[in-house]
C-alpha cells in the first residue's frame, strides 16, 4: 500500500522538476534577449551622439 501511494508523488516531483527546468531556460532566453536589446540600444545611442557631434562641428 505504501509503495502505491509513493508512486504518484514521484511522478509529481518529476513533473515539477521539468516545469522548473522550462522556466529556468525561459528566464535564460529572456535575459539573453534583454542583453541583446540593451547592447543594441547602447549602439544606437553611440551612433546618435556621434551624429550629433558631427552636426556641431
Amino acid at each position: 500500500m505504501a509503495a502505491r501511494s509513493q508512486q504518484p508523488l514521484c511522478m509529481i516531483t518529476l513533473h515539477l522538476q521539468s516545469r522548473t527546468d522550462k522556466s529556468r531556460s525561459t528566464l535564460f532566453i529572456a535575459s539573453a534577449q534583454s542583453q541583446a536589446i540593451l547592447s543594441t540600444l547602447g549602439t544606437m545611442q553611440a551612433i546618435g551622439s556621434l551624429h550629433a557631434y558631427q552636426h556641431l562641428i
